[in-house]
């Protein structure tokens, strides 16, 4: 598991620092329009989160407590963060594919920090995966809908700017 969180933590921060060269080409229209700044900042706890999450499960050695603390308050944080864009994009509706994938990204988070804080989670749900397997299936699809949430939100077409 170590090499697959060594992994995911490189990709997530790669992807970070990539996502923020993005925001810098849609800095201008972005940065007026309230919505978009928060579905970036989105994007940007998309990969931040899981990265933290797997860089700290790295450093957890043999303590499971460490990264079981990580993740509970990392899932219950991000989910939090991606409720609170979605429903500040409520009043937005040329933007119902990005809240739909934030919606995604927080239930995500949320099922993380669950999963994490009822041990035998994979189990009670018929799945015979160890708490770290189950757990890093989740952030790589984390990691995939922030990849996801970030095409979307580049390649959507500005609304006009009110003069």
């Amino acid at each position: 598991m170590d090499a697959f969180y060594g992994s995911l933590s490189s990709v997530s921060f790669t992807l970070l620092g990539l996502w923020w060269a993005v925001v810098s080409f849609r800095k201008s229209e972005w940065i007026a329009d309230p919505a978009r700044r928060r579905a970036a900042h989105a994007v940007t706890l998309s990969f931040l989160v899981p990265g933290a999450m797997a860089l700290l499960s790295l450093v957890s050695g043999d303590q499971p407590a460490i990264w079981r603390w990580t993740f509970v308050i990392a899932g219950g944080l991000g989910a939090v963060a991606a409720a609170l864009v979605v429903r500040a994009l409520a009043a937005d509706p040329t933007l119902g594919r990005v809240r739909l994938l934030i919606v995604t990204i927080a239930a995500l988070d949320a099922v993380v920090a669950v999963a994490v804080a009822l041990s035998g989670f994979p189990a009670s749900i018929g799945l015979s995966l160890r708490p770290l397997q189950f757990e890093a299936i989740l952030l790589a699809l984390l990691v995939v809908a922030g990849a996801s949430l970030a095409w979307v939100l580049f390649m959507e077409v500005a609304p006009p700017r009110e003069p």
